[in-house]
């Protein structure tokens, strides 16, 4: 069995520890639904272990796994780490302060979501004095003349 050690987003400074079947590998940084008291709440995975003897701990089985991949970069695990570490704040409120409202409400990202955002040809060739009155227009003319963008939708 593999045991999770799991930040959740209360106010106690510690990860609680879950048990999970070997069919299915949790991911480092990714998204679980674990039962917490009287009640189903999303975690983070914030390291794993395969352990044979677990017979003495009354751990609860991971319910569900949101994420196929994780949520956050490797840099960005290191360094929230680093400050629960080093700083007097709990590790379920530090993971979860980094993360939109719609991923903390379980939404699951698929990849068939994520848009590119591009200039049109038109776009291309139109002049940023022709464009009046429209701030907005403007602006987001001049970005995307810029660069391009991938957007969640």
């Amino acid at each position: 069995m593999i045991i999770v050690k799991v930040a959740l987003p209360v106010p106690i400074r510690q990860s609680f520890e879950y048990i999970m079947s070997e069919t299915i590998k949790p991911i480092l940084g990714g998204r679980v639904v674990v039962p917490f008291r009287s009640k189903d709440i999303i975690g983070i995975v914030i390291s794993f272990d395969q352990k044979d003897n677990i017979n003495n701990k009354k751990l609860k089985l991971v319910k569900e796994i949101l994420d196929t991949k994780s949520i956050y970069t490797r840099v960005l695990l290191d360094l929230l780490m680093w400050i629960n570490k080093n700083y007097h704040c709990p590790i379920g409120i530090i993971f979860f302060a980094h993360l939109p409202k719609i991923l903390k409400n379980g939404f699951v990202v698929k990849d068939d979501l994520i848009y590119k955002w591009t200039i049109t040809e038109q776009g291309k060739h139109t002049e940023i004095d022709d464009i009046k009155k429209k701030t907005q227009h403007i602006n987001a003319l001049i970005i995307l003349k810029k660069k391009v963008f991938l957007v969640l939708n």
